[in-house]
């Protein structure tokens, strides 16, 4: 006897629901498609009890006939696609024929619909053109009804009540109404993102929650959603078919929901879009937080598969790290182009706030600027270095013996005063009118308020751009050691040798074998001088080791990715194992914080900082530069 059998249509479309339909907002994304498929201009969805219990959809589409109503419930049904050559080339949401047909299956589905007059085309069969009246036919669990007129104004309405009745292992699997409603919103809003010229109307128990009339500019839609405060910071950025908003790299997000990508306005998530954009933000934002972003990508549908999950959430490229470079250098180069330095009023916005700081310390800026000023309010005017210009009263600071930068010379007075207005940010001069505070801060005047620099973090930056700069005209600066520095490694380090010793000779760092498991160095780069050479190598060893480090090399980039270095592409072959090597360098480089510094070291520091290339980042993406404005001031001591 045979054990092979073929399986009942109910059975196989409740098997489909299992894939496409697995909550209420699965059934509003089907339903919308429909319609937007149908030319839809305006779309009414309605829930009751987060669409567990009813969800009815009402579009002004095409509509359809008395003829293909008793086909739309069946499996497989559908005008979208005729022959095996529509598949490579779809543009339709919808085209499986098995959203409807699966819904019937687990729920108790209603349909009315009408088709819209068409006037002018004649021949068409009897009840297709200007048709007198509307359809309705049901489908309660698999059972289909017969089609009978009914009253309805042109288009379609598609009502679902009691979803999953007939599967109680998934209706259990739902979650609260206020969960369902909230998965329903986003849902609903992915679409009114792509499609600002459809009205969308979303209600929940007789309440609207959504009301979107049409409107020309995406912008206005992400204004509904988002509001001011995101939206007017945003960056536009377009080249070719792909379009973007971006949140600039002071205006950070905890998680990733604010990042949406679209494909021929179709809503997708894909790895290859999300890893241009978290490399396009590399160095600029803190570990931990994420941009806003919201990429809009036209491409011809030969160009891509949709049909890799039924749900079409999912889609593969033909030339996938061709669009993860084109997204990468467009996002890329608008941010390295555009000057950030992070400044939010007293009592602003807890998001532009909370930059830089972990989850949940989003109140501390406040709090920061706050101090400042009171700081400044009382501090005795003796405590202000006299060598300083508006100083008085003290010594000036002396540097410490540790301090070392990598600097053209000392900048006098007559330079900085004669450099011209004063601006903040990349590219732009300083005023020298500074001191240190806390031997770990600098406060810079600037025209319209002061500057709070992190000395640390922008010396870190600035020498990370001066060693990619010399590596890059491959002249590092090096410097041979009178007395080679002997360093013993380990045996898990010793056996890495030969793997980073190309790489160490790229830094500049000239290593010779001495001995069982010793290394000789024998010359270093110029930046460190005075750094602790033992505990340096040993971290390097450590971090190449790293499964991190692994999981980066055998992800290399590809040659369009050297923007990631800083200013523009250079064509040459880019290790990521290198950058993150870089960057230590670079940090144990860096003067730290609670190291004292000499009037001229604060100078030469606040000179290379309007270097154009730098930004108001370290390397890791910490801010190094905060700014308290004027105004604030005045409104904080009630001068204004």
């Amino acid at each position: 006897m045979s054990q092979l059998k073929t399986l009942p249509s109910l059975l196989i479309n409740k098997i489909a629901a299992g894939e496409v339909i697995d909550r209420p907002a699965s059934v509003v994304k089907e339903l919308i498609e429909n319609a937007l498929d149908s030319g839809a201009s305006q779309i009414e969805v309605t829930v009751a009890e987060g669409g567990k219990k009813f969800i009815r959809l009402t579009d002004n589409g095409m509509g359809l006939s008395q003829a293909d109503l008793p086909l739309v419930f069946l499996s497989h049904t559908t005008s979208k696609i005729s022959t095996e050559d529509d598949l490579t080339g779809i543009r339709t949401f919808g085209f499986r024929g098995e959203a409807l047909a699966s819904l019937g299956a687990v729920s108790q589905a209603r349909l009315i619909s009408k088709l819209k007059n068409q006037p002018g085309q004649a021949g068409l069969p009897a009840g297709q053109a200007g048709a007198p009246e509307a359809y309705v036919i049901e489908m309660k669990g698999g059972q289909l009804g017969p089609c009978q007129p009914a009253a309805a104004p042109e288009g379609t309405t598609v009502e679902i009540n009691n979803l999953f009745f007939n599967t109680p292992a998934r209706r259990k699997f739902l979650k609260s109404n206020a969960v369902e409603m909230g998965h329903v919103t986003e849902m609903v809003t992915r679409f009114a993102i792509a499609h600002p010229n459809v009205q969308f109307r979303l209600i929940n128990n007789k309440k609207h929650v959504l009301d979107l009339l049409p409107v020309t500019d995406v912008k206005e839609r992400l204004r509904h959603f988002f509001g001011d405060d995101l939206v007017n910071q945003l960056l536009f950025v377009e080249e070719g078919d792909v379009q973007a908003y971006i949140s600039n790299p002071i205006l950070t997000k905890p998680t990733t929901r604010w990042q949406f990508f679209f494909l021929n306005q179709r809503f997708i998530r894909d790895r290859m879009i999300a890893r241009a954009v978290r490399q396009a933000y590399a160095e600029l934002i803190p570990n931990g937080r994420y941009p806003a972003v919201f990429l809009f990508i036209k491409t011809p549908p030969e160009e891509y598969d949709v049909n890799v999950h039924p749900t079409k959430l999912e889609v593969r490229f033909r030339h996938a790290w061709q669009v993860h470079d084109e997204i990468l250098s467009l996002i890329r180069k608008k941010l390295l182009a555009s000057d950030f330095v992070p400044q939010a009023p007293i009592g602003s916005a807890p998001e532009i706030a909370s930059f830089g700081l972990p989850a949940g310390q989003a109140g501390q800026p406040i709090g920061a600027r706050q101090a400042l000023v009171d700081f400044f309010a009382n501090r005795p005017p003796e405590m202000f270095p006299s060598s300083l210009p508006g100083g008085s009263g003290a010594p000036p600071i002396q540097a410490s013996p540790g301090t070392i930068f990598t600097r053209p010379g000392p900048v006098t007075q007559t330079e900085t005063a004669n450099a011209g207005p004063d601006q903040i940010g990349a590219g732009q001069s300083v005023r020298f009118s500074a001191f240190q505070i806390h031997q770990s801060y600098i406060i810079s005047e600037v025209p319209d308020g002061v500057l709070i620099i992190d000395q640390h973090a922008l010396h870190e930056r600035i020498l990370t751009h001066k060693f990619k700069e010399q590596m890059r005209a491959a002249n590092v600066y090096r410097q041979k050691l009178l007395v080679p520095v002997l360093v013993e490694l380990e045996p898990k380090e010793y056996d890495l040798l030969s793997e980073i010793r190309p790489y160490l000779e790229k830094l500049g760092l000239e290593v010779a074998e001495f001995g069982q498991q010793t290394i000789s160095l024998q010359a270093i780069p110029q930046i460190l001088t005075n750094a602790n050479l033992p505990e340096l190598i040993h971290e390097l060893f450590n971090n190449f080791s790293s499964d991190e480090f692994k999981n980066r090399s055998a992800s290399k980039k590809s040659k369009s990715e050297c923007e990631i270095a800083d200013d523009q592409v250079t064509g040459e072959e880019f290790d990521p194992l290198l950058d993150d090597l870089i960057n230590l360098l670079a940090c144990k480089a860096a003067v730290k914080a609670g190291d004292a510094l000499a009037p001229e070291e604060i100078q030469a520091l606040l000179k290379q900082h309007a270097a154009p290339a730098y930004t108001t980042t370290c390397p890791h993406g910490r801010p190094a530069v905060f700014k308290l404005t004027l105004d604030e001031l005045k409104k904080y001591f009630q001068r204004k």
